[in-house]
């Protein structure tokens, strides 16, 4: 028997159906890059560091990739999250702020 997979998300919740009889629903996160750059600046500052601090640890040579996650404009790749979760003595998940109340199901 061939199975087939249809997806469609509901405010935040995406529902895989499988044929037509088995259907298995779950919520899909998104970041918030806006509230994730946020986070960034008040996890920086409560653990006392400069742009500059955190520029120096990543090996930047300019701070523009910390101004642009402060921001909301981009968000770390997930080594720096790494350098970030330890150099604020935090869980990569205190970093990130997750919403689930996005469409965020891809069509086929």
């Amino acid at each position: 028997m061939e199975r087939s997979l249809a997806c469609v998300s509901i405010t935040g919740q995406a529902f895989l159906a499988f044929g037509t009889q088995e259907v298995i629903m779950f919520n899909i996160p998104t970041v918030n890059i806006k509230a994730t750059g946020e986070n960034i600046v008040r996890l920086r500052k409560r653990a006392g560091l400069s742009v500059r601090d955190i520029q120096a640890v990543c090996g930047f040579s300019t701070p523009q990739a910390i101004y642009k996650w402060q921001q909301g404009i981009a968000l770390p790749t997930i080594d720096n999250l790494v350098v970030l979760a330890v150099l604020f003595g935090v869980s990569i998940d205190e970093i990130l702020v997750l919403d689930f109340e996005t469409d965020n199901c891809a069509s086929a």
